[in-house]
This record gives C-alpha cells, structure tokens and sequence, in this order.
C-alpha cells in the first residue's frame, strides 16, 4: 500500500475534517433558521387570531393550534436528526483529529469543553421547540368566553382531547435521547 493511499496521510484526513466542517455548517445553518422561523410564524399567527374581532373558541382556531402545534412537532422532530448529525460529525472529526495528532491534541473537535452547566445547543432548541408548541397548545385557551356556553362544548372537548394527545406524544419526543453510536454493520 503506497503512503498516497494511506489512511493516515495528511490529505485523506485533511479532505475528510474539512468535508465534516462543511457538513456541520449545513446543518447547523438549518437549525438556526428553523430555530428563527417557528416562534416568529406563532407569534404572528397566533397575534392574527387573536387581532379578529370574534376570537372565540372554534373549531377553526382548535383546528389552526393543532396544525401549529403538530407542525412544531414535526420541526422538533427534524431537528433531533439535525442534532444526531452534528454530534455524528463532531464525533467524526474528534476521532480524525486524535488519529492524526495524538489523544492530548486539544482541536476544533477534540477535547472540546463540555457546555456551561451542561446545557448547550440541544437543551436550548429543546426550550425553544417546548414553548413554541405549549404557545399553540394553550393558545385556546385565552379564546374561552368568560361564561359557558353550548357553542363552546364540543370545540372545548376536541381541544382537550387533542391537546392531551399532542402533549403526550411531544412529551415522548422531547425526553427521547439522541444517540450518536454507529448502526450495526450490515449482514453478510
């Protein structure tokens, strides 16, 4: 095997950091607009329903706070495979890093410090999503009238039954841990 070929060749390395550089970019690049645009498109939708004059509870607005809240479900989602994939390639580039410095090397990745109090990037897109989805959750109920009635009934039991629903299965995605570790290597 020629050194060019080598996997502990300068280049090969080299190209692989920078590959995982870039990729981390990305990702995190949609992270940080994702992060930005959910709670500005529910302040704003949720400031819409409430600037009508006949901000009742409805159907229409349970139905829009469960669109909303199922929507930032969904974003949640997405980004805690936006998080798996940056801890994947910071995981990746501290090994290239090791591999070609030594394990007391302190790089870009390697020996990176742990986040103050052990809150970080994840912890804080956690408390973005959470409000954000509580906003579209508890929204209804600021549209309640101050005394019941018949017409409320039935958009007042959908709401709680679905909002416990949502908030249950948010729950779940919420405290699910994101595991970095490589999948099984395929059968032969």
């Amino acid at each position: 095997m020629s050194d060019a070929a080598s996997p502990s060749t300068p280049a090969l390395p080299d190209l692989q950091w920078r590959e995982i550089c870039a990729q981390l970019r990305a990702t995190d690049d949609i992270s940080f607009k994702l992060l930005g645009f959910v709670p500005l498109f529910t302040v704003a939708a949720i400031t819409g329903i409430l600037l009508k004059v006949d901000a009742k509870l409805s159907m229409p607005v349970v139905l829009a706070c469960f669109v909303g809240s199922l929507s930032t479900l969904g974003f949640w989602i997405w980004e805690r495979r936006n998080i798996q994939t940056c801890s994947w390639l910071r995981e990746r580039g501290a090994d290239l890093e090791r591999r070609a410095f030594g394990h007391a090397y302190v790089g870009q990745f390697a020996r990176f410090p742990k986040s103050p109090r052990g809150f970080g990037k994840t912890e804080g897109e956690k408390v973005v999503y959470a409000a954000t989805l509580s906003a579209w959750l508890l929204f209804p109920l600021s549209t309640l009238p101050s005394s019941a009635t018949a017409a409320v009934a039935l958009p007042l039991i959908v709401y709680v039954l679905g909002a416990v629903a949502i908030a249950a299965w948010a729950w779940r995605e919420f405290v699910a841990q994101v595991k970095a570790s490589p999948s099984s290597p395929p059968e032969a």
